[in-house]
């Protein structure tokens, strides 16, 4: 996700980005203080965030086709 702000910051006025990882997307969405001991790719991400004024976009993407197909063929995988 920080690869991509950081690419498309300066080429587009507004966009959003999807992401599966729900936990990612939500502590990135966070306006909370910054610790010592964080992430420093989480902590970039906080930062082109509130440096955007809202033109970026986190979002989760819930329902991921791949990775239920991929589920669904470990669980088939498992059982022969």
């Amino acid at each position: 996700m920080l690869y991509a702000i950081r690419e498309l910051k300066d080429k587009l006025k507004r966009f959003t980005i999807f992401c599966d990882h729900q936990s990612v997307v939500s502590e990135a969405n966070k306006h909370s203080e910054d610790n010592p001991g964080m992430n420093p790719f989480l902590r970039e991400m906080r930062k082109e965030l509130a440096e955007s004024n809202s033109i970026i976009t986190l979002r989760w993407f819930e329902s991921n086709t791949a990775h239920t197909l991929l589920n669904e063929y470990l669980i088939h995988e498992r059982k022969n």
